[in-house]
């Protein structure tokens, strides 16, 4: 998590900030940015630091949403300093604008902070964004990466140079997650630029491939 920090510090001190002085007049924040960054890594460090405990929920799960409104519905009063984080807003269907509204009501109505996290922010989240504090998170440049992987080798004892690690980067598209694995695995696992795309991108890809049926 120190490594994560170093190169998110901007990302983990807005976060920070917003849950030292909750509740203000956003009380959720939405973390946003490509898979295998840290975005959930961030929320921890940031709730840790501020003193908080995490209950995390899946948001694609409904049940997830039951049990909130269950919890707000009831008035429960929290027994210990907590955040609820909601992963995967995103999982939302097109279809289902309902629950995204659902939950930034109950965001608004909170009586405990709220971070919800999301790998894009496609218009279905808007009720979302205007309920909670945006925060955009960019995938970090391999040099960057590469030169926070050197101390984590270096801590390991794994012997890599930074030519060997930034070319790691390149081949795992300076997805931070996936070089982790390969350094703990020792097997390499290659995303190529089709693996790397994002859902909007895929499907742009598919539906003008004519030959796929």
């Amino acid at each position: 998590t120190r490594y994560w920090r170093d190169w998110s510090s901007d990302v983990c001190s807005s976060d920070l900030q917003w849950l030292k002085m909750w509740p203000t007049n956003s009380r959720g924040a939405l973390l946003s940015g490509p898979p295998g960054i840290g975005k959930s890594t961030m929320a921890h460090l940031a709730a840790k630091e501020a003193g908080y405990t995490i209950t995390e929920y899946n948001a694609s799960d409904t049940r997830s949403i039951s049990m909130l409104r269950g919890m707000f519905g009831l008035g429960m009063k929290r027994l210990r300093k907590e955040v609820i984080v909601m992963d995967e807003v995103d999982g939302f269907s097109a279809q289902d604008r309902g629950g995204v509204g659902e939950l930034a009501d109950l965001i608004r109505k909170s009586n405990c902070p709220i971070i919800c996290i999301a790998n894009q922010l496609p218009p279905k989240l808007a009720p979302l964004q205007k309920a909670c504090l945006v925060i955009k998170c960019s995938r970090p440049v391999k040099s960057t990466i590469a030169t926070a992987m050197m101390a984590v080798c270096k801590k390991e004892g794994l012997t890599k140079s930074k030519a060997e690690l930034e070319e790691l980067c390149e081949k795992n598209g300076n997805d931070i997650r996936s070089i982790l694995n390969v350094l703990q695995s020792g097997v390499g696992a290659e995303k190529d630029a089709t693996l790397r795309l994002d859902l909007f991108s895929a499907t742009q890809k598919l539906m003008s491939n004519k030959r796929i049926s």
